[in-house]
Protein backbone atom coordinates (compact mmCIF):
# COMPACT_ATOMS: atom_id res chain seq x y z
CA UNK A 1 0.00 0.00 0.00
CA UNK A 2 1.61 3.37 -0.85
CA UNK A 3 1.45 6.06 2.06
CA UNK A 4 -0.18 9.57 0.74
CA UNK A 5 1.99 12.37 2.56
CA UNK A 6 -0.36 14.04 5.48
CA UNK A 7 -2.58 10.81 5.62
CA UNK A 8 -2.80 7.87 7.75
CA UNK A 9 -2.50 4.52 6.79
CA UNK A 10 -4.53 1.56 8.11
CA UNK A 11 -3.02 1.22 11.40
CA UNK A 12 -4.32 -0.87 14.60
CA UNK A 13 -3.77 1.72 16.79
CA UNK A 14 -6.74 3.21 18.00
CA UNK A 15 -4.71 6.76 19.62
CA UNK A 16 -4.61 9.79 18.30
CA UNK A 17 -2.66 10.75 15.16
CA UNK A 18 1.60 11.31 16.08
CA UNK A 19 1.41 14.42 16.37
CA UNK A 20 -1.49 15.23 18.45
CA UNK A 21 0.27 15.80 22.05
CA UNK A 22 -2.27 16.57 24.41
CA UNK A 23 -2.77 14.20 27.36
CA UNK A 24 -5.13 13.30 29.39
CA UNK A 25 -5.93 16.07 32.51
CA UNK A 26 -9.18 14.91 34.25
CA UNK A 27 -9.94 11.60 35.09
CA UNK A 28 -13.51 12.53 36.67
CA UNK A 29 -16.56 14.13 34.72
CA UNK A 30 -19.68 15.68 36.12
CA UNK A 31 -22.52 15.10 33.96
CA UNK A 32 -26.23 16.92 34.01
CA UNK A 33 -28.45 15.60 31.32
CA UNK A 34 -31.81 16.49 30.20
CA UNK A 35 -31.19 20.32 31.05
CA UNK A 36 -34.37 22.19 29.26
CA UNK A 37 -32.76 25.22 27.40
CA UNK A 38 -35.38 28.12 27.08
CA UNK A 39 -35.10 29.96 23.62
CA UNK A 40 -35.94 33.92 22.85
CA UNK A 41 -39.69 32.64 21.87
CA UNK A 42 -40.62 30.03 25.14
CA UNK A 43 -39.43 27.11 23.16
CA UNK A 44 -37.02 24.46 25.79
CA UNK A 45 -34.64 22.37 24.10
CA UNK A 46 -33.32 19.51 26.07
CA UNK A 47 -28.86 19.27 26.15
CA UNK A 48 -26.60 17.17 28.33
CA UNK A 49 -23.08 18.69 29.50
CA UNK A 50 -20.61 16.46 30.64
CA UNK A 51 -17.91 18.40 32.28
CA UNK A 52 -14.53 17.84 34.18
CA UNK A 53 -15.55 17.00 37.74
CA UNK A 54 -12.81 19.74 39.10
CA UNK A 55 -12.74 23.36 40.19
CA UNK A 56 -12.64 25.95 37.14
CA UNK A 57 -13.73 27.18 33.61
CA UNK A 58 -13.54 25.00 30.68
CA UNK A 59 -13.90 26.09 26.86
CA UNK A 60 -17.07 24.28 25.50
CA UNK A 61 -17.89 22.11 22.32
CA UNK A 62 -21.61 21.83 21.35
CA UNK A 63 -22.78 19.06 19.20
CA UNK A 64 -26.31 19.81 18.23
CA UNK A 65 -28.26 16.96 16.72
CA UNK A 66 -30.97 16.11 14.46
CA UNK A 67 -31.94 12.82 16.46
CA UNK A 68 -32.18 11.96 19.05
CA UNK A 69 -29.10 12.89 21.63
CA UNK A 70 -29.33 10.00 23.83
CA UNK A 71 -27.72 8.27 21.09
CA UNK A 72 -24.57 9.94 21.94
CA UNK A 73 -24.09 9.24 25.41
CA UNK A 74 -20.57 8.39 26.42
CA UNK A 75 -22.28 4.79 27.38
CA UNK A 76 -23.23 4.54 23.95
CA UNK A 77 -19.52 5.22 23.04
CA UNK A 78 -18.45 1.95 25.03
CA UNK A 79 -20.68 -0.57 23.53
CA UNK A 80 -19.43 0.61 20.10
CA UNK A 81 -15.78 0.78 20.86
CA UNK A 82 -13.45 2.89 19.70
CA UNK A 83 -12.06 3.68 16.64
CA UNK A 84 -8.74 3.74 14.82
CA UNK A 85 -7.30 7.25 14.26
CA UNK A 86 -7.81 6.37 9.92
CA UNK A 87 -11.43 6.77 11.02
CA UNK A 88 -13.58 8.86 9.61
CA UNK A 89 -15.37 8.78 13.11
CA UNK A 90 -11.61 9.34 14.72
CA UNK A 91 -13.17 10.90 17.77
CA UNK A 92 -15.05 8.13 18.89
CA UNK A 93 -17.72 6.15 17.47
CA UNK A 94 -20.62 8.30 17.75
CA UNK A 95 -21.14 11.69 15.45
CA UNK A 96 -21.14 13.60 18.57
CA UNK A 97 -17.20 12.71 19.32
CA UNK A 98 -16.35 11.25 22.47
CA UNK A 99 -17.22 12.81 25.23
CA UNK A 100 -14.88 10.76 27.63
CA UNK A 101 -11.83 12.14 25.48
CA UNK A 102 -12.96 15.24 25.11
CA UNK A 103 -13.96 16.15 28.89
CA UNK A 104 -10.40 14.01 29.77
CA UNK A 105 -8.48 16.62 27.63
CA UNK A 106 -10.33 19.51 29.69
CA UNK A 107 -13.12 20.72 27.34
CA UNK A 108 -16.98 20.86 28.46
CA UNK A 109 -18.94 18.77 25.73
CA UNK A 110 -22.74 19.78 25.34
CA UNK A 111 -24.92 17.47 23.55
CA UNK A 112 -28.25 19.03 22.37
CA UNK A 113 -31.29 17.66 20.07
CA UNK A 114 -33.05 20.46 17.62
CA UNK A 115 -36.68 21.37 18.63
CA UNK A 116 -38.96 18.93 17.78
CA UNK A 117 -36.73 15.74 17.83
CA UNK A 118 -36.16 13.60 21.18
CA UNK A 119 -37.02 15.39 24.40
CA UNK A 120 -36.94 19.04 22.83
CA UNK A 121 -40.11 20.59 22.97
CA UNK A 122 -41.76 21.40 19.20
CA UNK A 123 -42.60 24.85 18.17
CA UNK A 124 -42.88 27.50 15.31
CA UNK A 125 -39.85 26.96 13.07
CA UNK A 126 -36.31 27.72 14.63
CA UNK A 127 -35.19 30.71 13.90
CA UNK A 128 -32.52 31.76 16.51
CA UNK A 129 -32.19 28.45 18.52
CA UNK A 130 -28.23 28.06 17.60
CA UNK A 131 -27.34 31.51 18.59
CA UNK A 132 -29.26 31.44 21.25
CA UNK A 133 -27.87 27.94 22.65
CA UNK A 134 -24.62 29.32 22.36
CA UNK A 135 -25.21 32.29 24.33
CA UNK A 136 -26.82 29.94 27.01
CA UNK A 137 -23.27 28.02 27.34
CA UNK A 138 -21.32 31.32 27.21
CA UNK A 139 -23.14 32.35 30.03
CA UNK A 140 -22.85 29.22 32.49
CA UNK A 141 -20.68 29.29 35.40
CA UNK A 142 -18.66 26.12 33.92
CA UNK A 143 -17.56 28.00 31.05
CA UNK A 144 -14.85 30.25 29.96
CA UNK A 145 -16.89 31.65 26.64
CA UNK A 146 -14.58 30.28 24.49
CA UNK A 147 -17.28 27.97 22.38
CA UNK A 148 -16.46 25.39 19.29
CA UNK A 149 -18.78 23.39 17.47
CA UNK A 150 -18.07 19.41 17.34
CA UNK A 151 -19.36 16.37 15.04
CA UNK A 152 -19.67 14.94 11.47
CA UNK A 153 -22.71 14.06 9.12
CA UNK A 154 -25.92 16.28 10.29
CA UNK A 155 -23.36 18.01 13.48
CA UNK A 156 -21.60 19.39 10.81
CA UNK A 157 -25.23 20.73 8.88
CA UNK A 158 -25.91 22.39 12.31
CA UNK A 159 -22.62 23.93 12.42
CA UNK A 160 -23.34 25.36 9.07
CA UNK A 161 -26.72 26.60 10.42
CA UNK A 162 -24.93 28.44 13.55
CA UNK A 163 -21.86 29.85 11.19
CA UNK A 164 -24.94 31.76 9.66
CA UNK A 165 -26.80 33.47 12.66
Amino acid sequence: MKKIPGTYGVAESHSPPPHYDRAPEYDKMKQDRDVMVQMRDGVNLCVDVYRPDAEGKFPALLAFSTANKDLQTPEATEIFGPQPAWSPFWQGVQEAGDTRYLVARGYAHVIGTVRGMGKSEDGPPAQWDHYDLIEWIARQPWCDGNIGMIGISGFAGQQWQAAMQ
